[in-house]
């Protein structure tokens, strides 16, 4: 018999996206609704088109973004992306724990087996799970779109989960 997982996405399943993302741009001193930040990313999915993993690659929305305001280096995007990424797991933590979310999936939902099956990049979720789940206890299992090359909701990832 097949054993039986409990399939999950990350965003705005497991947190509030939108809220942690509004956060950690608001950090970095990006105004979510900037014309020029909107723009950029904009101009990155459009290159890339919406099915492709990278398009949705913070690190690329700011290096095109400081490109457009005139303020672009290594250092700069670099610095630009760590910071965001560390005020991003710190919102993303700070929602799991106001939630009760651990409470919930390592009380009534322990004895099912969990997998994390999501479209974005692997540091990325990685980062985010770490926020909510640093030892891997309650999401052993983590799928990613890039590792699979497709994205939700092609069934390929779903059987592979």
């Amino acid at each position: 018999m097949a054993k039986t997982y409990l399939v999950l996405d990350l965003d705005d399943t497991l947190y509030d996206a939108e809220a942690a993302y509004c956060f950690a741009l608001s950090a970095i001193g990006i105004d979510p609704l900037d014309t020029a930040f909107i723009e950029s990313r904009q101009l990155i999915k459009s290159r890339l088109g919406m099915g492709h993993v990278a398009a949705r690659n913070r690190i690329l929305y700011f290096k095109q973004f400081l490109e457009k305001k005139g303020g672009y280096s290594h250092s700069a995007v670099l610095s630009l992306m760590e910071t965001y990424e560390e005020k991003l797991c710190e919102h993303i933590s700070a929602q799991w724990k106001n939630l009760g979310r651990e409470e919930l999936f390592l009380g009534r939902l322990n004895h099912i087996p969990k997998v994390v099956l999501t479209n974005e990049n692997l540091r990325t979720q990685m980062l985010k799970l770490r926020a909510i789940d640093p030892k891997g206890t309650i999401f052993p299992h983590v799928l990613t779109s890039e590792e699979m090359g497709v994205e939700k909701p092609d069934l390929s990832l779903f059987a592979l989960a």
